[in-house]
């Protein structure tokens, strides 16, 4: 019957607690998919609300629109690479 000592027990929990904060989370997030986001203005610097943005792949031919909000803000999600 083998038993591990509190101190044995105490250096494995310190080592895997170290190695858990030392991986990056990062990697568990990456995704294969992209997405464009911007703000639309005039000339003079001023937002365009309710403007329709195009976003086309030139390589698939593939298009996505996407309206600006208030701010002139918009965003096109779940690109897809094209490789």
């Amino acid at each position: 019957m083998s038993f591990i000592s509190p101190r044995s027990l105490k250096w494995v929990v310190v080592v895997a607690l170290a190695i858990i904060s030392f991986t990056p989370s990062g990697v568990l997030a990456q995704s294969d998919q992209g997405r464009i986001t911007g703000t639309v203005t005039d000339a003079n610097g001023g937002i365009v609300p309710g403007a329709t943005v195009l976003v086309k792949s030139e390589r698939t031919g593939e298009e996505r629109t996407a309206t600006t909000n208030e701010a002139g803000y918009y965003i096109v999600t779940a690109l897809k690479p094209s490789l």
